[in-house]
């Protein structure tokens, strides 16, 4: 029995030798449905399609930072070691979803507000430049319900109210649907945290 429980530990030390001798790999893993766009230690930035991953070996040790953001993806970083022979796994998850406004009307949009239906006021216009007809202006939004509000370029308003937001989806919006009147009073009860609307 302890001739056995050596040779185990034999082995078990080559093994170990072998790892050793191995390279580090770091695997970034995008786990949602659109591209998204990573950066290793602020280097040259790199997109990683939807569902696929991406993987870089190191000779030694190695402290890497991976910052990374996409269309269903809250701009966010992760710092890992990378040790010889052991695979470190990084995986982006949907952590936002997307709201696509397409302009299916005739006249131009000078002005666009979205703001969390939570909120009393709709806060800042969005857009520096007009929406022409047939345009299209999409925003990475906090995974919750949100009021939209145009200006049309003859001052007229119109407004789309509650609109749901979810994880890893777009939410497809038509200014055609949008109406004349809308009440903004806020929501009274404790709302998600969110992040100010981010333009794709």
């Amino acid at each position: 029995m302890r001739k056995l429980s050596i040779i185990a530990l034999i082995i078990f030390a080559g093994l170990l030798l072998m790892a050793c001798d191995e390279d580090g790999e770091l695997r970034i893993r995008n786990r949602t449905n659109a591209s998204v766009e990573v950066a290793i230690n602020n280097g040259q930035p790199m997109e990683i399609v939807a569902g696929s991953g991406w993987s870089r070996y190191y000779t030694e040790s190695t402290t890497v930072t991976v910052n990374y953001s996409g269309n269903y993806v809250l701009p966010d970083s992760e710092t890992r070691t990378v040790s010889p022979g052991l695979p470190t796994t990084v995986n982006i998850n949907a952590t936002a979803g997307m709201m696509s406004i397409t302009n299916d009307s005739q006249y131009t949009i000078s002005e666009l507000y979205i703001s969390p239906r939570t909120q009393t006021d709709f806060g800042e216009n969005l857009i520096t430049e007009s929406l022409l007809p047939e345009a299209i202006s999409s925003w990475t939004l906090t995974d919750t319900a949100w009021d939209v509000k145009i200006v049309i370029s003859d001052g007229t308003m119109r407004y789309k109210m509650n609109q749901p937001i979810a994880l890893n989806e777009t939410l497809e919006l038509k200014v055609s649907t949008f109406t004349n009147h809308a009440k903004k009073t806020g929501l009274t009860t404790t709302s998600k945290p969110y992040t100010a609307p981010i333009p794709r």
